[in-house]
């Protein structure tokens, strides 16, 4: 757990502002010092039952992250922290799903409480390879009382309330999943009807430009153990032009991993990208006769 004499501090103020012109109305003050007293941030205010609420993020992003809480009747303070803080961490625990803060109280049609955080899930070697997601966690907060919030889990049970039994399915509008690196040029990307199939028009950027935009069709990865394909038709524009498409992995412009058909030299291309340790490296493999499909697979 934290040292909390050990660590630097930081603190939440607040201002009141003029909602329609963002002019400042008030000076800014400090209304509340935290609970860990370390990296506290990520503020939210809720009235409940005659008290301000104020859940705050503490303890970094990494394996002392939590969630803490304190409350006023005054919504300047002063700010009474729980008994209970900290109302959500993973810290010193055995967690799969672990780093776990940056919360957000809310309720449903039937006024019961939830929590949407952020956490990592944590795998065998020690990697996060799928980054930050958000969670959804049931909360019990009882009248007069401090929010519990549950350890996120991959599964939970809840009785379900009338509302969601008897309302539709919810559906998502087409595409809806689709990625995009940056600034989306919708000129570049033409799908059927279907969505089965998708016409790409190249740019002359590629993943390691920290600032342009590539033409880049991407989908989050949601499990550790997946794979991904992809079938490329090598239509008659690009052949022997220095054009490549295939399927990528993607963190950032420092970190990218990529296998793809080369239309200018008819071969196919495996390349790796981290310029924060200094690993590159490509492969190619020249594919002799034309080339009218190919299938990809990672």
């Amino acid at each position: 757990m934290l040292r909390r004499d050990k660590q630097p501090t930081a603190t939440i103020k607040q201002i009141e502002i003029n909602v329609t012109t963002g002019k400042a109305l008030s000076e800014a003050i400090e209304i509340w010092t935290g609970w860990a007293k370390y990296d506290t941030e990520g503020p939210h205010i809720y009235k409940v039952d005659g008290y301000y609420y104020l859940l705050a993020a503490e303890g970094g992003t990494f394996e002392h992250h939590m969630l803490t809480i304190a409350r006023s009747t005054n919504i300047w303070g002063p700010y009474e922290s729980a008994d209970t803080n900290p109302i959500m961490t993973a810290d010193g625990k055995d967690e799969y799903i672990e780093n776990i803060g940056h919360g957000d109280l809310f309720q449903d049609r039937d006024g019961r409480w939830w929590a949407a955080v952020l956490g990592v899930r944590k795998q065998e070697d020690g990697y996060l390879g799928l980054g930050r997601e958000s969670f959804l966690s049931p909360v019990d907060w009882p009248r007069g009382g401090w929010p519990v919030v549950r350890q996120p889990r991959m599964s939970f049970s809840r009785e379900a309330s009338l509302s969601m039994v008897s309302r539709p399915p919810l559906t998502a509008p087409p595409f809806v999943e689709d990625l995009y690196i940056r600034d989306y040029d919708p000129s570049k990307y033409r799908h059927t009807n279907d969505g089965k199939t998708i016409t790409l028009t190249p740019s002359r950027t590629d993943f390691t430009s920290p600032v342009d935009t590539c033409t880049f069709l991407g989908r989050r990865q949601r499990s550790l153990d997946s794979t991904a394909s992809t079938r490329i038709t090598a239509i008659e524009g690009p052949l022997g032009k220095n054009v490549q498409a295939g399927l990528a992995l993607y963190k950032d412009s420092i970190r990218s991993a990529y296998i793809a058909f080369d239309f200018a030299t008819n071969s196919l291309v495996y390349s790796i990208h981290n310029s924060a340790s200094g690993l590159s490296g490509r492969i190619s493999r020249k594919i002799f006769g034309k080339v009218e499909e190919v299938e990809l697979r990672i």
